[in-house]
């Protein structure tokens, strides 16, 4: 009997046991359910969340990176809270998307774009560098080539450089076309006169081709000179004063550079006009071609003077400025966002721009 007992006590025991274990089971199989459920949703988050992956030496890792709508103000503001790897993302993207809509617009696929965007920095060998490398990835390209510009001006020779390479670049029967949505001044100017047409709008702006040197525009030298000289003439007593003046602040040497650097200006001019005027300027001959480049060098005595789309259709022709075409919405629209982004940046100690196909955030003064 005591057998039975024990065996009996033994049966219930290991039944309790194995109740105890299915038991203990359940709980971690329903845990492990709610945890894969967990994880499924938060991947879930987390892939409606992605905009793309990025490489990281030998390892990806996926960015948790938010949609924005960069034409909306309050959006593009947020935007800007981001580091500078998502930010030229998220604008390389919405450049991307104008892109394919301008060409919807514009009816057809033969447009292939290409960008200087700099307000900041003067026109330089750096900008001609990053455009060539775009203009070469496009080499086989039988496209029309649209340059959307923006730029205050800068050194002439890598501006003819750029314009130069724009022509180089054309297969066939393609064109060099110019958007500008903003100021294209000084050296800009002088490149898109290398242009078959340039597409303005209201506001829009040329400028006299009026190069820096040390940031100080050419025609503030000489025209600071013929002030004194005038000065002098007609107060004859002040002359030992002017004389002295000069004598303690004018360096011979960058009068002579500058007026080196000015007549080259003008035979920039001269080479980009004559290079298609046949096809586009409405006057025939070189004599036309030397009095617009001697005009868009000589004439104007201001280096911020505006040439807006009526004067600069009055000087180069119809054919060659073309007003509130699509072509110039495009850039505008562009610019639209470019400029906000610009001024965000400096709020935070950067500079802005897009250059090629590129877009940089660099700091101020780097």
């Amino acid at each position: 009997m005591q057998q039975e007992g024990q065996q009996e006590e033994q049966q219930e025991g290991q039944q309790e046991g194995q109740q105890e274990g299915q038991q203990e089971e359940q709980q971690e199989e329903q845990q492990e359910e709610q945890r894969e459920g967990q994880q499924e949703e938060q991947q879930e988050e987390q892939r409606e969340g992605l905009q793309g992956k990025v490489t990281s030496g030998d390892s990806k890792k996926i960015l948790n990176i938010k949609k924005y709508d960069v034409t909306n103000e309050a959006e593009l503001i947020r935007l800007m809270q981001e580091d500078d790897s998502v930010k030229s993302r998220v604008i390389k993207e919405f450049v991307e998307s104008e892109i394919k809509k301008a060409k919807l617009t514009l009816g057809c696929s033969s447009f292939d774009f290409v960008f200087l965007y700099d307000i900041d920095r003067s026109i330089s060998r750096w900008h001609a560098a990053k455009i060539y490398a775009e203009l070469h990835r496009l080499d086989e390209s039988q496209n029309d080539v649209i340059l959307i510009l923006r730029s205050c001006g800068g050194a002439a020779e890598p501006a003819y450089l750029i314009s130069k390479m724009f022509r180089r670049c054309l297969k066939g029967d393609s064109k060099f076309i110019v958007s500008v949505p903003a100021e294209a001044k000084s050296a800009a100017t002088l490149l898109s006169l290398g242009a078959d047409e340039i597409h303005m709008g209201p506001m829009s702006e040329l400028g006299p081709i009026d190069p820096l040197v040390n940031n100080v525009p050419l025609l503030s030298i000489t025209n600071g000179l013929e002030t004194i000289v005038s000065l002098a003439h007609k107060y004859p007593e002040a002359c030992n004063m002017l004389s002295s003046f000069l004598e303690k602040t004018l360096d011979i040497k960058k009068l002579g550079y500058s007026a080196r650097i000015a007549e080259s200006s003008t035979q920039y001019a001269l080479r980009l006009i004559k290079s298609k005027m046949r096809h586009t300027v409405k006057h025939d001959g070189a004599d036309e071609a030397e009095r617009l480049a001697e005009h868009f060098t000589n004439h104007y005595k201001d280096h911020s003077f505006v040439i807006d789309v009526d004067e600069a259709k009055e000087l180069l022709g119809p054919n060659v400025v073309c007003e509130n075409t699509e072509i110039y919405k495009i850039g505008h629209r562009v610019h639209l966002v470019f400029d906000l982004v610009s001024q965000l940046s400096k709020i935070n100690g950067k500079q802005f721009s897009f250059v090629g196909c590129e877009c940089f955030f660099d700091g101020v003064g780097g």
